[in-house]
């Protein structure tokens, strides 16, 4: 809870996921969902997502929440680095 607490006081963006959700059967998973977003005070608009890596089921309601949040930039973070290019350090290639 401490890091939820943390990623809220900071305006993180975040996305619950609640792995394993194969194990459970759909009226199970459905309660699981609605006790798990209870205790963190999550939105209609922002619900934690049943997710399970062996059915897969989960993933195309994952996926769209959590690709707009990754905006990785390798050039800034070389450069934030001091971390030159391979082509610099390789001129003649």
């Amino acid at each position: 809870m401490k890091m939820i607490e943390w990623l809220r006081a900071n305006e993180q963006p975040t996305v619950y996921v609640m792995t394993k959700s194969d194990k459970l059967s759909r009226s199970k998973r459905a309660a699981a969902v609605q006790k798990f977003s209870r205790a963190l005070g999550t939105t209609r608009e922002d619900p934690p997502i049943p997710y399970s890596s062996i059915s897969g089921a989960g993933r195309t309601d994952l996926l769209p929440r959590i690709c707009p949040l990754y905006t990785y930039d390798a050039a800034a973070e070389h450069r934030a680095l001091g971390v030159r290019s391979s082509a610099s350090m390789h001129p003649n290639v």
